[in-house]
């Protein structure tokens, strides 16, 4: 309560004094910023923009189209990425799981950039145990006032269907230290309908910063990553639980297709783990008085990221 009236009385001591305040540092140059994730058998995709000085009054990025973009794997050169539109370059390459990935990428007007990413070898899952539960179903219904009977006229349109589902995944970490890894739990409706992630609980999964004490990781850690600093070499077993459904359309106007949820165990490198880590915590930090955070970049002579990782997928149908 004391802290709430401080940050009361500081805004309103700076709401009652408003004076404009001219900005006489040193304008920086822009940099380039890189970003781009890197996935097994898949091709990668870069994009490369230029940084905007903190002052300037845009909405957008400027994108960079004539660049040079070096793909080197293990510490050999392998190709120069293509430009495509809107500042994306793609390889022809598709990387494999244990390679280590750099990136160089030289644009007129900018300092050279670098970054490298090791892409993660997935974790042996040893065993998928679901279980799926019908928690009820819920009728949509219209209400359209019709005139003539001075009313409105109610028509089911849709029935929503509602599970709850648990599930644990067995997996054997790796003997070696410093794996990381990330919980996704996406919505799929139909075969092309990507309708977003999905909330879901973490039980028994933490990290040492954590500690033993402080509940469900859900109410911890936004993004669900996890470093292996109490797993290292041993067999794990994540236990999730998420609520799902499945919505059929009486008048068809949706597709009456399946629904299906994909959960899935990625390694993560170590670039996107802090990534993730110092970007949560700035996005979350609300204190007036405490120090700034900075968003972990591994992109050197410039910023971004540059990550990567591998998955395990456990898809789910509902018809």
């Amino acid at each position: 309560m004391k802290k709430a009236i401080l940050y009361l009385a500081v805004f309103m001591l700076f709401a009652a004094c408003e004076k404009e305040v001219r900005f006489k540092g040193e304008v920086t140059e822009p940099l380039l910023v890189l970003n781009g994730f890197a996935q097994p058998d898949s091709l990668l995709v870069i994009r490369l923009t230029a940084s905007r000085f903190f002052l300037e009054e845009v909405d957008s990025f400027v994108t960079v189209k004539d660049a040079h973009l070096r793909l080197y794997v293990d510490g050999t050169y392998k190709e120069d990425l293509q430009s495509q539109k809107n500042g994306y370059y793609i390889s022809s390459y598709r990387p494999k799981q244990g390679e280590v990935l750099s990136i160089e990428a030289e644009a007129p007007g900018f300092e050279s950039v670098r970054a490298e990413a090791l892409l993660p070898v997935v974790a042996e899952l040893l065993k998928v145990d679901t279980s799926i539960t019908l928690e009820g179903e819920l009728y949509d219904l219209s209400y359209d006032w019709d005139p003539e009977v001075g009313d409105y006229i109610i028509d089911t349109i849709g029935l929503y269907t509602n599970y709850q589902v648990s599930m644990t995944l067995s997996f054997r970490d790796p003997p070696t230290p410093g794996d990381y890894y990330r919980v996704v739990v996406k919505h799929f409706y139909g075969k092309e309908y990507y309708d977003g992630y999905y909330d879901f609980i973490v039980e028994n999964f933490y990290t040492a910063e954590m500690g033993d004490l402080l509940g469900p990781a859900e109410t911890q850690n936004e993004y669900q990553i996890y470093a292996d600093e109490l797993y290292n070499g041993k067999t794990v077993d994540l236990k999730l639980s998420f609520a799902a459904h499945t919505y059929r359309d009486y008048q068809g106007e949706l597709p009456n297709s399946t629904t299906s949820i994909q959960v899935q165990l990625q390694n993560i490198s170590p670039s996107y783990y802090l990534y993730l880590k110092t970007f949560s915590e700035y996005s979350n930090s609300i204190d007036f008085f405490s120090e700034p955070i900075q968003v972990f970049s591994n992109v050197s002579g410039g910023i971004g990221i540059f990550g990567a990782y591998s998955s395990n997928v456990i898809e789910l149908k509902f018809n």
